[in-house]
C-alpha cells in the first residue's frame, strides 16, 4: 500500500514539473524567425516607452498631428540623435585654469599694440556667445516702441566681447555687426549668418500665431482673468514677435552643429542685454566662464521660495509676472540639442491650444517638468557676467 501512494505521489510531481517547464521546452524549440519576430516586437515597445518622455502632457498626439507633420523631423530624430551619439564633453578650461589678472584684465601685448589678444582668447575661450537681431518693424509700433538703430546701440556692447561669436542678422543689420567686429579687431572670431524672419522653422506657425493674437485682441477670446494691462505687451499683440523670440533654442542648436571655433559650451545673449549699460559688462570685455555640463543654466528673477514648480499655464499667460529670464542661457551641445527639441515641441503644443506667448512662459514650462535639464541662478536681468 505504502508502494502505491509512493509511486501516485511521484506520478503527481513529474506532471506537475512538466507543466510548469512546458513553457521554456516551447521557448527553446520556437523557430528563429518566431523568436526574431518577438524579440523585434519587444524591443518596439521599449521604445515606445522613451518617446514617451518628448510625448505631450496635455494634449493628446492625434490634436497635434496636423502641426507635427509640418515640422521639420530631422531636427527630431536624425540629426538630434547623431548629435547624442557623437557628442563628448571634454572640458578644456576649468574655474580657476585663468590667472585673475589675465581673465580680467588686458595683456601686454593688448596695451602695446590696442589689438584684442586673439591668441589669448583661442587659448582660454570655453564658450561661443551666440546672438541674433531681425528686424520685425518694432519702430513703427505704437507701443513698446524700439527702432532698430536703438538696438544696434545697444547691442555694440554684446559685440564688442572678446569672446568666439555667432550672430544669426537679417540684411538690415549684417554689414553692422560684420563691420563692428572688424573695427573691433574680432573678425577672426566671428561668424555672421544672413537670414529672414520666414527662414526660421516656426515660422511655418506664422498664420496659426497671427489667428490667436487676432481673436484675443478682438475679445472674442480674451479672459476676465488675464491682466488688461498685457493686452498691449508684444507678446500679445505681436506673432513675429513671440516667434522671434521662442527661437533662441533654434540658433543656439545650428550653432552646435558647426561649432566653428571649437567650444564645449553655447552661450545666449539678447543682441540688446544689458539695454546699453556697460558696467554689467566684463572691464576689458574678455569672458571666460565655465556651466555645468548636460545643464541648461538661466537666471531665475524671483525669490528662491518662489519655486517654478507652482507655476503652471494659467498662472503664467497674459499674466504680467517674471520669473525666469530669457536673455541669457547657456549649455553645451547635449543639453542644448534636449532643450531644442522639447522647447519645439512644447510651442506646438501650446499652438494647437490657441496659445501664443513668449520664451519666458515656455521656459517656465519645461522647468516645471524637466527640472533635471536645467540650473537655475537667482540673480537680476543682466547679472551673468557676475555669476560667471
Amino acid at each position: 500500500m505504502n508502494q502505491l501512494k509512493f509511486i501516485a505521489l511521484l506520478s503527481v510531481t513529474v506532471v506537475v514539473i512538466l507543466f510548469l517547464h512546458f513553457p521554456v521546452f516551447l521557448l527553446l524549440n520556437r523557430p528563429p524567425e518566431e523568436a526574431k519576430s518577438r524579440a523585434e516586437t519587444h524591443k518596439a515597445r521599449l521604445k515606445g516607452h522613451e518617446v514617451v518622455r518628448f510625448e505631450s502632457r496635455t494634449v493628446h498626439e492625434d490634436e497635434l498631428g496636423a502641426f507635427f507633420d509640418r515640422f521639420p523631423q530631422s531636427h527630431e530624430k536624425k540629426e538630434p540623435h547623431e548629435l547624442r551619439r557623437t557628442t563628448k564633453i571634454h572640458i578644456r578650461v576649468k574655474s580657476g585654469d585663468v590667472e585673475p589678472e589675465e581673465a580680467d584684465g588686458e595683456s601686454k601685448q593688448e596695451v602695446d599694440d590696442g589689438k584684442p589678444d586673439i591668441a589669448r582668447i583661442r587659448r582660454h575661450a570655453n564658450t561661443t556667445v551666440v546672438t541674433a537681431l531681425l528686424d520685425i518693424g518694432r519702430g513703427d509700433w505704437e507701443t513698446y516702441q524700439r527702432p532698430l538703430k536703438k538696438y544696434h546701440n545697444f547691442m555694440k556692447n554684446v559685440l564688442a566681447l572678446k569672446v568666439p561669436m555667432v550672430v544669426f542678422v537679417d540684411a538690415k543689420s549684417f554689414m553692422f555687426v560684420r563691420r563692428m567686429r572688424a573695427l573691433l579687431g574680432l573678425k577672426e572670431i566671428t561668424k555672421v549668418w544672413r537670414i529672414d524672419t520666414s527662414d526660421l522653422p516656426l515660422f511655418q506657425y506664422h498664420t496659426y500665431a497671427k489667428q490667436i493674437i487676432d481673436q484675443e485682441q478682438s475679445g472674442n477670446a480674451w479672459r476676465e482673468e488675464w491682466d488688461p494691462k498685457m493686452k498691449r505687451h508684444p507678446e500679445a499683440t505681436s506673432a513675429e514677435y513671440n516667434l522671434v523670440v521662442n527661437s533662441k533654442s533654434y540658433f543656439l542648436y545650428n550653432t552646435t552643429l558647426e561649432n566653428p571655433f571649437g567650444t564645449n559650451f553655447f552661450t545666449w545673449l539678447d543682441a540688446g542685454y544689458g539695454h546699453g549699460d556697460v558696467t554689467v559688462f566684463p572691464q576689458h570685455f574678455y569672458w571666460f566662464p565655465t556651466f555645468p555640463p548636460s545643464k541648461i543654466t538661466l537666471i531665475k528673477l524671483t525669490p528662491k521660495g518662489n519655486l517654478v514648480s507652482k507655476y503652471d499655464l494659467g498662472s503664467l499667460y497674459r499674466i504680467n509676472i517674471s520669473v525666469v529670464s530669457g536673455g541669457f542661457l547657456a549649455g553645451d551641445a547635449e543639453a542644448i540639442h534636449n532643450f531644442y527639441v522639447l522647447f519645439q515641441r512644447r510651442i506646438v503644443e501650446l499652438l494647437a491650444r490657441n496659445v501664443i506667448d513668449d520664451d519666458q512662459t515656455v521656459l517656465c514650462l519645461l522647468i516645471k517638468d524637466y527640472p533635471s535639464l536645467f540650473e537655475l541662478e537667482h540673480a537680476d536681468w543682466f547679472d551673468a557676467f557676475q555669476l560667471f
